[in-house]
């Protein structure tokens, strides 16, 4: 793994973390939703800046790569630091107003409990879409239709993987969140 720089504003981290990113996706991908991104690290404070192009890129991001992309990170900087999203433009949504993603700054890139557990890996089908959009919207804190929420199935249909996958996304953007795991019966 490569030792990125005290502080870089892009250039050589960017051209680095690109490269391993590379593995991951396709070329035409990384053109699309990585080239556009400005990337500062600041190893010495273990901070990660993204910086959008503007509010409605990032509101693509945080649905379409954010969780890969935070992932890799994770992976590629090692545990303990803190992503900051931020657009270009400051407050650039529609009616002037900011997209709710980036009201939500920061996100920590520890898996506590196991990078291999998030959305992203989660095999869904047309049997589990609607669990796993729900448990995505439990996971973010989004006001939830359906409460409380209960993880049911038999053995080996993705129960585990589905709440470690809530428990990495509520550990890594709440801070100072307490998590229960139970069972009934």
């Amino acid at each position: 793994m490569p030792v990125p720089p005290v502080f870089s504003g892009g250039g050589v981290f960017k051209d680095e973390f690109r490269q391993h990113l590379s593995h991951f996706c396709p070329e035409q991908d990384l053109r699309r939703w990585f080239d556009p991104l400005d990337l500062k690290v600041d190893r010495e404070d273990q901070t990660f800046r993204v910086v959008f192009p503007h509010a409605f890129f990032a509101t693509w991001f945080e649905t379409s790569v954010r969780e890969f992309f935070e992932r890799q990170v994770g992976e590629y900087l090692g545990k303990g630091y803190v992503l900051h999203y931020q657009s270009k433009n400051g407050n650039d949504g529609r009616n002037g107003r900011t997209p709710p993603f980036l009201e939500e700054t920061t996100c920590l890139t520890d898996f506590p409990y196991g990078n291999q557990f998030t959305f992203e890996t989660f095999i869904a089908n047309e049997k589990n879409h609607f669990p796993l959009a729900l448990a995505q919207e439990v996971a973010r804190g989004r006001e939830v239709r359906y409460n409380p929420f209960l993880v049911c199935g038999p053995s080996g249909s993705g129960k585990t993987h589905l709440l470690r996958a809530m428990a990495n996304t509520v550990a890594r953007t709440h801070e100072g969140a307490s998590l229960f795991f139970g069972s009934i019966g």
